[in-house]
């Protein structure tokens, strides 16, 4: 969490910023990009972090002189390395920097971090409902009783699931796929007739293992998944796919979570569901799941926040007010994703990471489809995904997921194969509007014999997906 309070004061030719830590939030802007949420330790380790002189600690910690241009120290030495051209190199300009109260006080407190989970989680709801061919507005609210509901289609054929990702819900996620490619809605429900649900869950305060746990709750038996999953969701999916293959928890698992005994417990009433059921899932389409771990899980969830609402706002997706008292909270607080189940998950060391890419077998049951991307070619953007890499290391992603951490996961043993899109400035929603590769997962879903647009694995290190 934050430091103990004290002030942190910012410096420019004519202006002089106070921010209290604890009560206040400093708000960067920058041009032709996103304004930065930030916490005033964090707004203070980003700028001493830039390659501009005057971006320098003076007078002791509590100072920081505020330069006009941004840019990242040793950028060009790194990149240099990979064969990028010093153009491409990320260079913004600060329009306007500001302090702000925030929305709470005292907020460092552990009530209230708890507060701040569940007040977003409480928005997103927890359950499993059918979707129609309407419009997702429309869709008819899951019934928090109605567990044990969905009956095994006649015909034995799936069951079609859509999974939304963090910070989101079914609507945010997927509504883009329904009101600009009907005719594609209309593919899916010729396959799977009324069997085409969502799961709305809570991201924050709850793992992946108790999101896949709903699910199969809501399950009557005997039934055949096909998961289409957004970033997060992914992990959520990669949970069911494991356990489905082998609904045993073994020594070696639990080893695993010797220091979380909640998420062992989670796995543990999540297998004896799926045995009972007899559950598969059969096929996933994953789009840009951080199943290696992800820099959210990093301590600038502020900075993550502020860019995901500038891709919200520059997809003309809708931002729900909750996500936006979330984030000023966030920058108040300096809330870090360690405290926040659903967040720590993401971590490339935390339990769940490491369990899902051990196996006593080689293979899982079913089909795997990997949709990644990277953005490029825009200094506002260079500048955006260095911020958000681990350790401000140089490498492609979407401004969410790291590309390496796209591919990974348990091989299939009907094979995996993966979809490159080197996409432009309106990433992660732009992927269920963007006709190419909607066309692409509705042929994964439909014909999955030979799904247009999707590339064999061993494609993958000699194509241009290469990036990172």
């Amino acid at each position: 969490m934050a430091q103990a309070a004290s002030t942190i004061t910012f410096l420019g030719d004519d202006f002089r910023l106070d921010a209290t830590v604890g009560s206040d939030y400093v708000v960067l802007d920058i041009k032709d990009g996103p304004s930065l949420l930030l916490h005033p330790y964090h707004a203070k380790d980003l700028l001493e972090a830039q390659l501009s002189p005057g971006a320098v600690t003076v007078n002791g910690s509590g100072e920081v002189f505020v330069p006009s241009t941004l840019a990242w120290k040793g950028l060009a030495t790194a990149a240099s390395t990979i064969g990028v051209s010093r153009a491409a190199l990320g260079k913004v300009f600060l329009s306007a920097i500001r302090v702000v109260e925030g929305p709470i006080e005292d907020a460092i407190e552990a009530a209230a971090v708890e507060k701040i989970i569940e007040h977003f989680d409480d928005s997103v709801g927890n359950g499993v409902f059918a979707l129609s061919r309407t419009l997702p507005g429309q869709m008819k609210k899951p019934d928090a009783a109605a567990d044990d509901s969905i009956l095994p289609r006649p015909d034995s054929t799936s069951v079609l699931f859509l999974i939304h990702g963090t910070f989101s819900d079914t609507s945010a996620s997927f509504g883009k796929l329904w009101s600009e490619h009907p005719e594609h809605v209309d593919k899916l429900f010729e396959t799977y007739g009324d069997s085409v649900y969502a799961l709305d869950h809570p991201t924050l305060g709850v793992s992946p293992i108790q999101n896949a746990l709903t699910l199969v709750r809501a399950l009557k038996g005997n039934n055949r998944l096909h998961l289409v999953t957004q970033s997060r969701a992914g992990l959520v999916a990669e949970v069911l796919a494991r356990i489905c293959a082998s609904p045993v928890i073994s020594a070696a698992d639990e080893a695993f979570f010797k220091d979380d005994p909640k998420s062992l417990a989670e796995l543990q009433a999540l297998a004896a569901e799926v045995k009972a059921k007899s559950v598969t899932v059969d096929r996933i389409v994953r789009v840009t799941c951080p199943v290696r771990g992800a820099p959210l899980a990093s301590n600038r969830l502020d900075a993550y926040l502020s860019v995901l609402k500038w891709t919200l706002e520059s997809a003309q997706v809708g931002v729900p007010p909750q996500f936006v008292e979330l984030l000023a909270m966030v920058a108040t607080t300096g809330l870090e994703p360690k405290h926040a189940p659903g967040l720590a998950a993401h971590s490339s060391d935390s339990a769940l990471i490491r369990w899902l890419h051990y196996s006593l077998t080689t293979q899982l049951p079913g089909d795997l489809r990997i949709v990644s991307g990277n953005v490029t070619g825009h200094p506002v953007i260079s500048w955006l995904n260095t911020l958000l890499s681990v350790g401000f290391i140089w490498t492609g992603k979407d401004f969410v997921v790291p590309m390496y951490s796209m591919y990974g996961g348990l091989p299939r043993e009907r094979g995996a194969s993966f979809l490159f899109d080197q996409i432009g400035l309106v990433p992660y929603f732009r992927y269920f509007s963007d006709p190419s590769i909607v066309d692409a997962m509705t042929s994964a879903l439909v014909n999955p014999a030979a799904p247009a647009g999707f590339n064999p694995m061993s494609l993958l290190w000699t194509s241009k997906s290469r990036a990172f």
